[in-house]
């Protein structure tokens, strides 16, 4: 099927009409022969088309279907073949429950691969399923610090402004647990002191 990086380049010169007539048909087919390799089942396809047509499909852009499935099976073949971007992609789709059902162990799992390879955005959205709490698996104020500070570290400036909530929200969190011992403590006296009392026993 030829050269998988000309396809590519060939569906962007009929798509903007660079030195051929203007063709999205012919576009479409140059780049669904790129995303999908030689043997036409996605594998050894080109990590960059694969991203591109993932994301057509995911917004309807381009004059290609908008197509949640789709968008799903490209991503997934670049998210494979270790393409960040992609798992991110996957990560927010499992997040959102936009084309596969809603799974946020799973995303979480997308999201920490691409973060391995130090995509900001990925390690952001760690840090707020941890900060957010969606459920008592992922409500961790130490582990969203600590998402939150590496994508910082990236100079990614949302990550700053995330910094400085999950720092309040940290704290929050650890007087919340203090306080909540505190109350445990009162009623445990309240209970031996009346306990006491029933026995006529002075503590």
């Amino acid at each position: 099927l030829g050269n998988t990086e000309a396809m590519h380049n060939l569906g962007y010169a009929y798509a903007r009409g660079w030195g051929v007539e203007l063709d999205m048909q012919e576009a479409h087919n140059y780049w669904y022969r790129a995303a999908l390799g030689p043997k036409l089942d996605g594998k050894g396809g080109l990590m960059q088309t694969q991203l591109v047509l993932g994301g057509y499909h995911l917004e309807g852009d381009e004059g290609f279907e908008k197509d949640d499935q789709r968008a799903y099976y490209f991503f997934s073949h670049a998210a494979q073949q270790g393409h960040s971007i992609s798992q991110y992609n996957l990560g927010a789709m499992f997040n959102d429950g936009k084309g596969v059902p809603k799974d946020l162990m799973v995303a979480e799992a997308w999201y920490e691969r691409a973060a391995a390879q130090n995509n900001s955005k990925a390690m952001i959205q760690i840090g707020d399923l941890c900060a957010s709490c969606p459920d008592d698996i992922f409500c961790n104020a130490n582990k969203a610090l600590t998402w939150y500070k590496r994508a910082a570290a990236l100079d990614e400036r949302v990550a700053e402004e995330k910094l400085e909530r999950a720092e309040v929200m940290g704290f929050r969190f650890r007087r919340s647990v203090e306080d909540t011992k505190t109350w445990v403590d009162e009623k445990a006296a309240e209970v031996a002191d009346a306990a006491a009392d029933s026995l006529g026993v002075k503590l």
